[in-house]
């Protein structure tokens, strides 16, 4: 019997993958057979594959219907939290096509929903638009209990210096190309020194260990070398640096989060764990405040040391480090992402994609065995990281990269209370 074919196009590696694995799983228990494609493998996928459905999670490669018309093309917002220059409504008004070539659009949050409705006139058919929460909160809310209370005497760095660390190793002076970009570069170099500055002093005055975690657009490989540059030989033995896939399982053993404002802050926020916000430390404070409006928000409801002093005081105090319920954050999370405790993004997406495809029976088209598509795209790997070894930073490789076993748990959590709900229901 035919099962239906749907390319889901996961776009950065250490960002997307783990949410994309769970919806992946779920499809497949649902009958499809599913492949996670990336910026490598995306185009020749689609092409030789012939897929009955194509995920995407940026606007733009909604144009992919051109090239596999066949295809039903959905948009699963890989972002839900967006300035007024940037949001999906603005897009999809200033370029019509990207809204025309998508055949169901999945959004994070009733919020963007109704921004819709209210900037795009009635050329845009606005029931293609659905609304399934932020699958990377399924990583959160459905995590096992036992990875949740892994907690160990560690403080948890998160990186966010991409124009100065790129995937690629491509160069920081290549982005120097407007005075915004500048700007940015500026800020993500006091970031930088701050968190060093930061972990020197914890290093030398706790007993606690310091883990990184590098922006799912900066390269890993650089901080071997330049940890070794940055601290103490007898500290060394204290540093990791956190390569995973799954980032709420590194949040869940921290015993704080010390980073710029980041949207991981609301990840950390669900399970517990403290944030304390750096940009104070670091004087980029008032940058972050005004790059969207959610960011001024993060910061309030964070922990905010002035000095890194002040920041140690902190960490020896195990009263100062709790978290606090934030009535805005609340919001937020309602408005943006998690439309009931117990509801699975992932679930919502994979019902909503089967609802999109479930009246064509799986098109009998004339199309490369998955066995021979993978092979390709194991050879497509191993060519790329010959040329550049920081290949596989972005690119996501099946069999390479690890998924870790408890994905199956989460699934099954996921699966589990959507019984439980339809039970009560």
């Amino acid at each position: 019997m035919s099962r239906y074919r749907i390319v889901i196009r996961a776009f950065t590696c250490r960002r997307d993958i783990a949410p994309m694995e769970i919806l992946k799983r779920l499809l497949e228990k649902r009958g499809c057979q599913v492949i996670l494609a990336n910026t490598r493998n995306f185009d020749f996928t689609v092409k030789y594959w012939k897929p009955d459905a194509i995920v995407v999670n940026t606007l733009g490669d909604t144009m992919i219907k051109r090239k596999s018309p066949q295809s039903k093309t959905i948009f699963l917002s890989g972002e839900g939290f967006h300035g007024p220059n940037d949001s999906h409504a603005k897009i999809w008004k200033e370029r019509k096509e990207f809204f025309d070539n998508m055949d169901m659009g999945l959004l994070w949050g009733e919020k963007v929903k109704q921004e819709c409705k209210e900037t795009l006139d009635e050329s845009y058919d606005i029931t293609k638009l659905h609304v399934v929460g932020n699958p990377k909160m399924d990583l959160v809310k459905f995590l096992p209990n036992y990875l949740k209370d892994a907690k160990i005497e560690s403080v948890g760095f998160i990186g966010r210096f991409l124009k100065l660390n790129d995937h690629l190793g491509r160069p920081a002076i290549r982005n120097l190309f407007s005075e915004f970009h500048l700007q940015e570069a500026l800020v993500q170099c006091k970031s930088a020194y701050a968190m060093i500055a930061s972990a020197r002093k914890i290093l030398e005055e706790t007993n606690l260990r310091i883990s990184i975690r590098p922006h799912p657009h900066e390269q890993i490989e650089s901080y071997e070398d330049c940890i070794s540059a940055w601290f103490k030989k007898e500290h060394l033995d204290r540093i990791d640096v956190d390569t995973s896939l799954f980032l709420p399982t590194w949040l869940a053993r921290q015993k704080a989060i010390l980073s710029p404002t980041s949207t991981s802050f609301l990840e950390a926020y669900v399970l517990g764990v403290p944030v304390i916000n750096l940009d104070f430390i670091s004087g980029i404070e008032e940058f972050n405040q005004d790059y969207i409006s959610f960011t001024k928000e993060w910061q309030h409801a964070a922990i905010k040391p002035r000095t890194v002093e002040e920041l140690i005081s902190i960490l020896k105090d195990e009263e100062s480090i709790d978290v606090q319920k934030d009535e805005t954050i609340e919001r937020q999370l309602r408005d943006f992402g998690i439309p009931g405790a117990t509801s699975s993004a992932c679930l919502n997406a994979a019902k909503c994609i089967l609802s999109c495809i479930k009246n064509d029976p799986p098109k009998r088209r004339t199309h490369a065995p998955f066995p021979l598509v993978d092979l390709w795209d194991e050879i497509s790997f191993r060519r790329n990281q010959r040329w550049n070894k920081l290949h596989q930073n972005f690119c996501y490789r099946r069999g390479y990269h690890v998924i870790p076993n408890y994905v199956n748990e989460i699934v099954n959590n996921i699966e589990e209370a959507a019984n439980i709900r339809q039970k009560e229901t």
